[in-house]
């Protein structure tokens, strides 16, 4: 009998496209939007399909306080905040 072992980080394939200004969206929960994604812009206020308690990455960011972000709007209406470094 043959076995194979298949390690998380040698079995995983990276097909996320390249970060850019239009926001890349992932993990969609049906009834409640995306939580998560990244690119160089966040999202504006007011935009629609982010769940509450999205997170998002600028991928251009510098430090803490602007690079991650999370949404705490709706999916109706986001509003992504800093997560400032307390």
């Amino acid at each position: 009998m043959e076995h194979r072992h298949y390690h998380f980080r040698h079995s995983t394939v990276n097909d996320f496209p390249e970060p850019s200004a239009t926001a890349v969206k992932y993990d969609y929960i049906p009834g409640h939007g995306y939580m998560r994604g990244y690119g160089t812009t966040v999202p504006t206020d007011a935009d629609t399909d982010w769940g509450t308690g999205a997170t998002f990455v600028k991928t251009d960011g510098t430090t803490l306080d602007n690079t991650i972000y999370q949404n705490i709007g709706d999916k109706d209406s986001c509003n992504f905040d800093a997560q400032v470094n307390s």
